[in-house]
């Protein structure tokens, strides 16, 4: 053993280089192994053993005080919360009603239960007003592309030709019809032949549903809905882009 490290009467006792012991723990450790003996094994683990347990027990300390501080800032504190300015004048009340009896120091379980009651009794928009957060619109998708898919497949000058015919509202539909299906015949190939038929076919059939509802309207309602038919096939692009979303 040197003499550098040693305390007094010699042992060769050193403080972890890691580990800050305050002053009190310091001298109570080092007056432990004042009473060391030079050679003296025994003595030596006995002095070992009583300043591990000092050592232990100072650290047991350091973590209690540690978790408590932890779980009191976690805690929600007693006492009139600050929030109770911004809440309506009913909720308000209500939240310092709960309060008005709370001594410093003393439980405030049931007041904070009455405060969390108050809180829910809340619409969403007043709690977004008093805790100051927003509730972001969730982006939906509602557009869905319903053109069908033989549609898709056309070249754009075919497609023009089958937009002409199609959209020509003069043309009665059986004609329509006819010619939608003579210009399929000579300018789509098979596939879309076949897409074409399953879609005609379903035109088709909402058509006759449509015509069989119309012809159990009232006198009164068919002549309001041959109207609107006129009306809405006068309006032009401009006019249409006006009215968009407001008929």
């Amino acid at each position: 053993m040197t003499g550098e490290n040693i305390p007094p009467n010699g042992c060769n006792w050193q403080r972890p280089a890691k580990l800050k012991l305050n002053e009190k723990s310091t001298e109570t450790i080092t007056s432990i192994f004042a009473s060391y003996k030079r050679g003296s094994d025994a003595h030596l683990y006995e002095l070992h053993h009583s300043a591990l347990w000092h050592m232990l027990a100072w650290l047991s300390w350091i973590a209690f005080i540690a978790l408590a501080a932890a779980q009191s800032r976690t805690r929600i504190p007693c006492g009139l919360p600050p929030f109770v300015t911004k809440l309506p004048t009913k909720q308000a009340e209500q939240l310092r009603e709960a309060w008005a009896n709370y001594q410093n120091g003393t439980s405030c379980v049931n007041e904070q239960k009455r405060t969390f009651e108050i809180v829910a009794s809340l619409t969403e928009a007043e709690r977004a007003a008093v805790f100051e957060f927003r509730v972001e619109p969730v982006a939906v998708d509602d557009h869905f592309d319903t053109t069908p898919r033989f549609i898709k497949m056309l070249s754009p000058e075919v497609k023009e030709g089958f937009d002409a015919i199609w959209m020509n509202s003069t043309t009665p539909d059986a004609e329509k019809h006819k010619r939608l299906r003579e210009y399929a015949e000579k300018k789509f190939n098979a596939e879309q032949k076949e897409g074409f038929e399953e879609w005609l076919a379903e035109i088709i059939k909402a058509k006759k549903a449509m015509d069989e509802r119309i012809s159990k309207l009232s006198a009164k309602s068919q002549q309001i809905r041959e109207e609107e038919r006129k009306l809405m096939q006068s309006m032009t692009p401009e006019v249409s882009k006006e009215l968009a979303g407001l008929i």
